[in-house]
């Protein structure tokens, strides 16, 4: 489940349904903003939260 606010919707790498770039699940922990995934996450495979678009700021950061 991913929060109403969460990093998954301002970030360039989500797709349609529950996956991502990332994952073809968000794992939980990411999806509800428990683990902020600017930080690597096992099995990532390296990518990361970037903004959606120049200038979104990381919702953590609010």
């Amino acid at each position: 489940m991913i929060a109403e606010f969460n990093q998954c919707l301002t970030c360039k790498h989500i797709t349609k349904g529950a996956g991502c770039g990332a994952f073809d699940v968000i794992p939980e922990e990411i999806a509800t903003d428990q683990h902020d995934h600017r930080q690597p996450y096992p099995g990532d495979h390296g990518i990361r939260w970037e903004p959606k678009e120049p200038g979104i700021k990381h919702p953590m950061d609010e």
